[in-house]
């Protein structure tokens, strides 16, 4: 389920394209198995 989340979340962000957006655990969000979702994103 998280990373279905994780997943929507990005492509809502893609999709809507905002001037900006606010995302938290910003700890989690360094492990290594969101490389792909950092990519998208930044």
């Amino acid at each position: 389920m998280k990373e279905t989340c994780e997943g929507e979340f990005s492509r809502a962000v893609n999709a809507i394209k905002p001037r900006g957006f606010v995302a938290e655990n910003v700890t989690g969000i360094l492990n290594p198995k969101f490389n792909y979702f950092v990519k998208n994103i930044y």
